[in-house]
């Protein structure tokens, strides 16, 4: 699902970017660092989709490992595997959306006060 978001995202953002930047001089990102940022996921989709068979042993693994602290039993193995799934999706999305609403503002300004 993050791979389409992201796809959606660029495609929408470049296009917006192109048409809102025409008549105003403002922070326009770097054209480099957005294409390394799709090289970057085209790797790690590529690289994912060639190891997706092993992720439910790596998920099995962790669990087991994580699960004796929190009792040793399935519930354990399941609280442990569902706590890192769910705070990895989480600070995930509270990092994508913290760059894309503060972060860009923020470089924005730094480029006003230098310039």
């Amino acid at each position: 699902m993050f791979y389409w978001l992201h796809f959606c995202d660029t495609k929408v953002n470049n296009k917006w970017r192109r048409e809102h930047n025409k008549n105003k001089s403002g922070y326009i990102s770097n054209d480099n660092l957005v294409q390394v940022s799709d090289w970057l996921t085209k790797i790690i989709v590529g690289v994912g989709l060639t190891k997706l068979t092993k992720i439910p042993s790596y998920v099995v693994a962790m669990g087991e490992y994580l699960g004796n602290a929190l009792g040793g039993k399935i519930w354990g193995q399941v609280a442990a595997d569902s706590i890192v799934i769910y705070f990895s999706i989480s600070g995930f999305l509270l990092a994508y959306l913290w760059t894309r609403l503060y972060f860009a503002k923020m470089l924005e300004e730094s480029e006003t006060r230098v310039a």
